[in-house]
């Protein structure tokens, strides 16, 4: 019965999401204000150089795209994007402790390719601390935080985002009763996808997704053949 409830809350949430997508609309009140790469130093991030990701477990997914299938320190266009929510901020005179959260994208604004690999939001890394943290920054979403990482020229071309090696609980129920695109899109990961497209309008345009597909990009080392996700926005 649970696992039932969680599916049809999902397929519920999903269509409210593309209602709004297909809305072909902007409206200002669901703007986000954090369009400014900027605000991840401001609410406490810092870039991390140390990120690694082997582009091999999705290689044969980007050819098929059609999109460059290499990182930036091997002639690509692929660059890895990674933060850490590793200090303390104010903001608007509200003190934010930091949690640990971190935030993986490969960002790859030419090709209009977005690959979320490793992310934990403030909300949930700040309740794993030894003492836990209730309080988190406006910007902790994955859809603010990977618009920013993805930030590139204007506007801002988006035609794919993969999410990879996904590891939730939801996301598993859902696709095990089916791989239904209103159901996955009202998951967490997918969800995120269509309120980075929301309330991202002004730079992204009137967008939509077209279609999502899963599949697999085992890595290295995998006990469990995680479930991917492909998403067509056009």
């Amino acid at each position: 019965m649970a696992r039932d409830q969680g599916y049809g809350t999902a397929v519920v949430k999903g269509i409210q999401l593309l209602q709004l997508l297909l809305s072909n609309t902007t409206n200002a009140t669901r703007h986000s204000a954090l369009t400014d790469e900027k605000e991840l130093a401001r609410h406490g991030y810092e870039r991390q150089d140390n990120a690694h990701f082997k582009i091999d477990c999705i290689r044969e997914a980007l050819r098929g795209l059609d999109v460059d299938d290499k990182l930036v320190n091997n002639g690509g266009k692929n660059e890895i994007v990674y933060y850490i929510h590793n200090r303390d901020s104010v903001v608007n005179g509200v003190e934010y402790p930091m949690t640990t959260a971190y935030f993986n994208q490969i960002s790859n604004p030419a090709s209009g390719i977005l690959i979320a690999d490793t992310n934990i939001t403030p909300s949930h890394a700040g309740r794993l601390l030894d003492n836990p943290i209730e309080t988190y920054p406006p910007l902790s979403h994955w859809s603010d935080v990977a618009f920013l990482q993805y930030l590139g020229p204007r506007p801002l071309p988006l035609r794919f985002v993969v999410r990879i090696s996904i590891q939730n609980v939801e996301m598993y129920r859902v696709l095990h009763k089916s791989e239904e695109g209103r159901a996955i899109l009202g998951t967490p990961h997918g969800s995120g996808v269509a309120w980075m497209l929301i309330q991202h309008q002004k730079h992204l345009g009137v967008r939509r997704l077209e279609k999502v597909m899963v599949f697999y990009a085992p890595k290295e080392g995998d006990l469990w053949r995680w479930p991917s996700l492909l998403f067509w926005i056009a």
